[in-house]
């Protein structure tokens, strides 16, 4: 009788082993799998999205090329000529009227190559409006452009975009369009070619395009799972980029954590029936343990504090149990921190590199002109009466100038923001300054300013006083003109300031005509300006959150349209 109430203790201790263990293995790696599946599907999507901004600004370029070759095209001559030797990466372009007349044809192509192809494709393109085509050497892609009443046609290398996948580069990448033809592609690879692509890729162009990125797991007809993102380029018809990574890499080190688990669930079925008998009592204990900590990681508590109070397999389970539970907290606090920086880091990076690189080359040149051109001006005098005077074209050209050496400027101020000086300053002392500097330009413009507070008080708090003076003259700037158009008595700034808990609160806000909602979430980005063409770089807002993030504080913005807008500055006190 009692041999076989131990062969039952054995056996029932086995059970709850067994049971046990394969659970926290079986959840751990499902959970570990899928997130690590969401972690690489995410990477795929920011990918696709960087890829598919930087190509969309690359074919905007080209296009603004094109207007300006439009510009010289009555001209003829060396400027047309030597206008298209600077296009990068162009092979060929041909021009025709709206009936495809061919007017010009300039580049690098044979005396007998057949071109009959490219007014096929220009027919598609006016017919649906699609801008991007392969050519037949697959080595080029052919981009069509309507500028006023000439269509033009270009070949550009295939290499001039591929700067575009730089972010991704060690991913599978390409340019797709709603055939599901690959027109540009960072390596050559069999994926891009399966039914299960192309058919991926006509779903998005025909129900999904409105979104920003679509990702999926897919299932290729001739190949395993893939890991698949694609995202549309802005301005172009059924074309974007596509981004795909194999399934198997998010599953290989789910399967190495299940097959590291065997060792250690046959040393523990080996040792219990062995030893059941005698330390049952112990072993049950253990096991109480155990399977606590097991429930906790399987709920995503990783600080597990497992007490291992023997040296035997179970105390070493409960030593790998601890260890994967650190593991797991310190892979995810990795893939939410990759999470957050990659959007912004990455694209700020690149961007402020080449904002500098090109603000430098060109403040030499605007420099020199407005040089010159103020002399001009001096020299012939400014005919009031006559617009069309040389003297009138001269102020034309210095306050173009002017208005440029401003943009490069802003450029530079971007690409080269400083670390703050912190000193204890009373924000209130500093404000009023500000405003009093403001104050002509606010009276000049018709705007009313109203203070929330005593400016006599105090509210020290560490910053550095040229950089927030900056971002408030930024911010009641942009208020008093997005009120341009407004009558006088619609036209009101309202400054107040007030302490909250441990931080400084500053409100400016306007009675103009508000923010669109789609725009609230994108008016702190770099370049993006809801102002006039001419009138602002889209930098200022940028620059203003850099500011008072470098100060440890925060920005936002409440508006609604029609009611005006209100921005927010928190900042901690000193």
């Amino acid at each position: 009788m009692l041999i076989h109430l131990r062969s039952k203790i054995i056996a029932l201790v086995l059970f709850a082993v067994v049971l046990a263990v394969a659970g926290t293995v079986f959840f751990t790696t499902k959970n570990f799998l899928e997130d690590k599946r969401n972690y690489i599907t995410d990477v795929n999507s920011v990918a696709s999205a960087h890829a598919s901004k930087l190509l969309s600004q690359i074919l905007e370029n080209y296009r603004n090329e094109f207007e300006h070759l439009n510009d010289l095209l009555p001209r003829g001559g060396n400027a047309f000529a030597e206008r298209l030797q600077q296009i990068e990466g162009l092979e060929q372009v041909r021009i025709y009227d709206v009936k495809k007349n061919l007017l010009l044809s300039a580049g690098r192509t044979g005396k007998n190559e057949d071109m009959s192809w490219v007014e096929k494709d220009i027919e598609v393109f006016k017919a649906t409006g699609k801008a991007l085509f392969k050519t037949p050497n697959e080595k080029s892609f052919l981009f069509i452009s309507q500028i006023d009443n000439h269509v033009y046609a270009a070949t550009f290398d295939n290499r001039s975009l591929l700067s575009g996948f730089n972010l991704a580069s060690a991913l599978n990448v390409s340019l797709i369009n709603g055939d599901g033809e690959i027109l540009v592609e960072n390596k050559e690879t069999k994926i891009w070619s399966d039914p299960a692509i192309k058919t991926f890729a006509a779903e998005f162009f025909a129900a999904h395009q409105n979104q920003q990125v679509w990702a999926r797991v897919l299932s290729l007809q001739e190949g395993p799972r893939v890991l698949v993102a694609i995202s549309p380029l802005d301005g172009l018809k059924q074309v974007g980029v596509i981004v795909s990574v194999p399934d198997a890499e998010s599953a290989h080190l789910a399967s190495q954590i299940t097959r590291n688990s065997i060792p250690f669930v046959v040393g523990i079925l080996i040792l219990v029936s062995l030893l059941a008998l005698l330390f049952s009592s112990r072993l049950t204990r253990s096991l109480e343990d155990l399977t606590k900590a097991t429930s906790l990681i399987s709920g995503g508590n990783w600080d597990v504090q497992f007490s291992y109070r023997s040296r035997d397999e179970v105390g070493q389970l409960g030593k790998a149990f601890r260890k994967m539970g650190k593991e797991l907290k310190i892979r995810e606090e990795d893939l939410r921190k990759a999470h957050n920086k990659v959007l912004r880091s990455e694209k700020l990076a690149s961007l402020g590199q080449f904002s500098a690189g090109v603000a430098h080359e060109i403040k030499n040149p605007l420099t020199s002109i407005l040089t010159y051109a103020q002399l001009i001006e001096r020299k012939l005098g400014v005919e009031q009466d006559n617009p069309h005077s040389p003297g009138q074209f001269a102020k034309y050209i210095v306050e173009e100038t002017l208005r440029a050496n401003r943009i490069v400027t802003d450029l530079l101020t971007f690409a080269r923001q400083k670390a703050p000086t912190l000193t204890s300053q009373n924000i209130v002392a500093l404000t009023e300054s500000t405003l009093a500097l403001m104050a002509p330009q606010l009276e000049t413009a018709a705007v009313t300013l109203h203070r929330q507070y005593d400016p006599t008080s105090t509210l020290m708090v560490a910053v550095d006083a040229d950089q927030i003076r900056q971002v408030m003259s930024n911010l009641i700037m942009n208020s008093s003109q997005a009120m341009e158009e407004q009558s006088a008595e619609k036209k009101n700034i309202t400054v107040s300031l007030a302490q909250e808990s441990d931080e400084m609160v500053m409100k400016i806000a306007d009675t103009g005509p508000g923010i669109a909602p789609e725009n609230l979430g994108k008016i702190f980005e770099p370049f993006f300006s809801t102002k006039a063409t001419g009138k602002g770089t889209g930098l200022g807002l940028s620059m203003c959150h850099g500011i008072i993030q470098q100060h440890q504080g925060q920005i936002s913005v409440n508006s609604k349209v029609g009611e005006g807008a209100e921005f927010e500055i928190r900042l901690p006190l000193a």
